[in-house]
């Protein structure tokens, strides 16, 4: 599963960054376009 989660602090919001099976991966202007392709292969994979 793929999702987007604020990056400002919220109970909720913090609570799921926090699990064990959750990975965060923070989206910036300089690596967007690489993380296109590094997050398709893996859900190809």
């Amino acid at each position: 599963m793929l999702g987007t989660i604020s990056v400002r602090p919220f109970p909720f919001t913090n609570a799921i960054k926090k699990r064990d099976d959750v990975r965060v991966i923070e989206v910036r202007a300089n690596n967007r376009e690489q993380l296109v392709l590094q997050l398709s292969d893996q859900f190809d994979a």
